[in-house]
């Protein structure tokens, strides 16, 4: 399933904070259409996922399952980004963290 998202279309809706839902038929010449995928949720089938992305600039904090305090930079292992970026795909409908899970044995704290 497929999605057209324009940011610069007159006949896209206006959602705040600068986003424009977009869903006529594709203009051409028109630089604002992005073709999306709609992503399904790998736990509840919805079609609810959305991408979080958000900058660390080195203050990523985390309490390890044993109780153990981890800040810095975002541990890639755990499957919500790494370095100074947090990046994941987030199910709006059952809380599901879309990914390969559960991280292998040995691998948490690599």
């Amino acid at each position: 399933m497929n999605q057209r998202d324009c940011s610069r279309c007159k006949w896209g809706k206006d959602m705040g904070h600068g986003q424009i839902d977009c869903t006529h038929p594709s203009f051409p010449g028109c630089e604002g259409f992005e073709e999306k995928e709609i992503r399904i949720c790998q736990r509840c089938g919805k079609a609810k996922v959305c991408s979080i992305m958000g900058k660390t600039s080195d203050c990523f904090a985390m309490t390890w399952y044993d109780g153990k305090e981890q800040d810095g930079y975002v541990v890639p292992v755990i499957g919500i980004g790494g370095g100074d970026y947090i990046e994941f795909d987030y199910c709006l409908h059952c809380g599901q963290i879309q990914g390969d899970w559960p991280v292998p044995a040995g691998k948490e704290k690599s």
